[in-house]
């Protein structure tokens, strides 16, 4: 009898391994997450900062950043060199999480051109709004109606200063179509 029993186990222990599906690969953990980029990209912006009612000064380098699908958070340099990498890894406590692009343009020279185009006069036009887009390192226009960007490109580069002009001899601007923002 107590072999019957424990033939009558050892079956039922068998056909449950055999029967069970096999456990699911883990995927291998990245060494990054999204709050390490955080916590970086909120050190860098505080290293900007020379007091606590400061407003916020970038360095003439420094074209913005972003947290990426990866992750990491690029940094874009106007200056991608050793030194400057070097400079923005010893200011956050994870320096692996950084990733750095090279840019043609500063952040303040984008926020420069986004000002000097935000202007009342372009409504008629279909402005809904500007920005700047630090991954594409541009400025977008939103118009109403896409069509009407060829005309209104040379509208808003000629309203330049000579000065944002020569800094900018073909000014990224990239024109996007939204429609008017209704606040409720």
């Amino acid at each position: 009898m107590k072999q019957l029993i424990f033939l009558w186990g050892l079956l039922i222990l068998l056909a449950g391994c055999a029967g069970a599906p096999s456990e699911p690969e883990v995927p291998e953990i990245q060494p990054v997450n999204q709050g390490m980029a955080c916590a970086a990209a909120s050190q860098i912006m505080e290293s900007f900062v020379d007091g606590p009612t400061a407003p916020i000064v970038y360095p003439e380098e420094y074209g913005g950043s972003y947290i990426a699908e990866d992750f990491y958070l690029y940094i874009c340099l106007t200056d991608n060199s050793a030194q400057m990498r070097e400079k923005y890894r010893s200011i956050v406590e994870a320096p692996e999480i950084l990733r750095f692009a090279e840019v043609n343009y500063s952040l303040n020279d984008l926020r420069e051109l986004q000002d000097a185009l935000t202007d009342e006069r372009w409504r008629e036009y279909g402005f809904t709004g500007i920005g700047v887009d630090e991954i594409g390192n541009q400025v977008n226009v939103c118009i109403e109606d896409l069509s009407r960007a060829e005309e209104l490109r040379p509208l808003m580069v000629d309203s330049l200063s000579p000065e944002l002009r020569a800094r900018f001899p073909e000014p990224p601007l990239i024109f996007e179509e939204m429609g008017p923002i209704i606040l409720c």
